[in-house]
């Protein structure tokens, strides 16, 4: 069995690779099933975080990990910090595009109900267009 600096390690270093899958996916193309990768990726990366809680519970936190240790596990947070970055860097993009598109279906609406409708002849339009 390892020990507990070593599961830790261990933890931390998966961490750091659900960091990058996470990154990878949405680096790709946004579909259903690249959502639902992501979302069971969040899980897992959850679970894990909560294992090395619950790990270092049992012991007095970092105290007795060695200084090797300590700089591969920081270095393992630095990588995972920068993948969630970019992750929320493109996360952001998506709701931003969402958002975007959600307007434009607002306005497209707003026009069409303001002109009395598609195909209703005996509505009356809000607007009276000029003819030349």
């Amino acid at each position: 069995m390892s020990s507990i600096q070593e599961q830790v390690l261990a933890a931390y270093e998966e961490l750091d690779w659900l960091a990058r899958r996470q990154l990878a996916i949405v680096s790709l193309a946004r579909t259903d099933e690249s959502l639902a990768s992501l979302e069971e990726l969040n899980i897992r990366f959850s679970i894990k975080q909560e294992s090395i809680d619950s790990l270092l519970a049992g012991v007095e936190g970092y105290k007795g990990f060695s200084e090797p240790e300590v700089r591969s596990m920081m270095g393992c947070i630095s990588s995972i910090q920068l993948a969630q970055q970019g992750l929320e860097e493109r996360l952001n993009e998506w709701y931003s595009d969402d958002a975007e598109t959600m307007r434009r279906v607002r306005v497209g609406q707003t026009t069409v109900r303001s002109y009395g409708g598609l195909n209703y002849n005996d509505a009356i339009s809000y607007y009276i267009d000029e003819k030349k």
